[in-house]
């Protein structure tokens, strides 16, 4: 099996906007990705400016490699979703499927998803990002969550967990909050999170926390 992804967020100015193509291909239990990333558009853009995002003039990026298999049913699913003959104004997004043009997804939302967590995968792998981490207090509790892309696993307290598609519930519930919205402390509070910054954010919504809740108690 071969699926090709082809990729350019349509509303990203320049430095963030980029364009990328990726290539899965399965056999004999392995699963190869081929990616290939290249920023647009900052012609205009001065060294300072870049530096000032966190970029520089070098931060194409062709990788090739094997991947984790615990993420082909994913991929094997962007193969078979439902296509559209006209691109997402958002996000473009075409897929071919054993050189076969698809189309692009219908469902959008889910395919960025997807396309998304597999990025992250390589910048793991690659060694340009380090694996998601967030801390929560809830009621009182600690909890320390890794999303580990690279081997699609999520730790919570040391304990690892294969559950992956409840820790994406867990994951999206986190970035849910409007964080410009709160006011960060030094300390946590009674329920609060902590996105890797040193910083903590309070949690006032009963039911959020309760979703929270529950879904840590699904993957322990």
């Amino acid at each position: 099996m071969n699926i090709k992804l082809s990729y350019q967020p349509q509303q990203l100015p320049p430095p963030f906007a980029y364009a990328a193509v990726m290539e899965f291909e399965s056999a004999e239990n392995k699963l190869f990705l081929n990616l290939d990333l290249k920023y647009l558009e900052r012609e205009e853009l001065t060294d300072d400016e870049l530096r000032a995002e966190g970029f520089t003039r070098n931060d194409d990026l062709i990788w090739k490699g094997e991947v984790n298999t615990r993420w082909l049913e994913d991929i094997k699913l962007l193969g078979e979703m439902k296509m559209s003959s006209e691109p997402n104004n958002e996000n473009y997004l075409h897929i071919e499927k054993d050189d076969l043009i698809l189309g692009f997804p219908s469902n959008i939302i889910l395919a960025n998803a997807l396309f998304q967590e597999l990025l992250q995968v390589v910048l793991e792998i690659a060694g340009i990002e380090s694996p998601l981490k967030v801390v929560f207090v809830l009621e009182g509790i600690t909890y320390e969550i890794i999303w580990k892309f690279s081997e699609r696993v999520v730790i919570i307290n040391e304990q690892l967990s294969s559950n992956w598609e409840i820790g994406r519930e867990l994951m999206n519930e986190a970035f849910s909050l409007d964080f410009h919205s709160l006011e960060s402390q030094e300390r946590p509070t009674k329920n609060s999170l902590d996105m890797g910054e040193g910083l903590w954010y309070p949690i006032k919504d009963g039911q959020l926390i309760n979703r929270l809740n529950i879904l840590i108690g699904k993957i322990l």
